[in-house]
């Protein structure tokens, strides 16, 4: 609730994406929706997505330089990481 208040009170647009995606359809949502900014959990119930993200593109870096960029993702330009959550 909060990420999608502050979203909003920023002017932005706010895309969730399902968790249970598998990389060829996260890489059809990120590219139809034209995602500039992701937000996403490393591990979530022992579902590791930053794997499922270098599954997505092999050229994915993690410790990037900002702005990212890789052309089977052309929107995408950073990838923020939330912090871990006590819950799961």
């Amino acid at each position: 609730a909060i990420l999608a208040f502050a979203t909003m009170r920023i002017g932005a647009v706010l895309a969730p994406l399902s968790t249970l995606l598998r990389p060829p359809e996260l890489r059809a949502q990120l590219v139809g929706a034209g995602i500039q900014h992701l937000l996403v959990a490393r591990e979530f119930r022992g579902r590791n997505y930053v794997a499922d993200l270098h599954a997505v593109s092999d050229g994915f870096a993690i410790d990037a330089e900002l702005p990212l960029f890789d052309r089977r993702l052309p929107q995408l330009r950073a990838v923020v990481f939330a912090p871990p959550t006590t819950w799961s």
